[in-house]
């Protein structure tokens, strides 16, 4: 990115095994070749995306909240709203 960073970014985490779950239930898997790759991926991916928030102070770490998407937002809102 040539030196650019956002000044903020959001990560939504959610366990592997629930993602893969309402991936199910929503019939994506059959033509989501990330679906497919299977848990051990996924959990993979979830370490590497924490570690970079982590390690990085303008990535928020957003947990997953059933049927809170609202909630979420509200969250997110109220980092964005800090930045104006």
């Amino acid at each position: 990115m040539r030196g650019i960073e956002p000044d903020i970014a959001f990560i939504i985490d959610i366990v592997p095994e629930k993602g893969l779950e309402k991936g199910l239930e929503k019939e994506l898997v059959k033509d989501n070749r990330f679906s497919n790759k299977g848990l051990e991926y996924h959990k993979r991916v979830r370490h590497g995306y924490l570690e970079i928030a982590h390690s990085n102070q303008n990535c928020i770490v957003i947990n997953y909240i059933s049927n809170g998407t609202e909630e979420m937002q509200q969250q997110i809102r109220s980092y964005v709203d800090k930045l104006f």
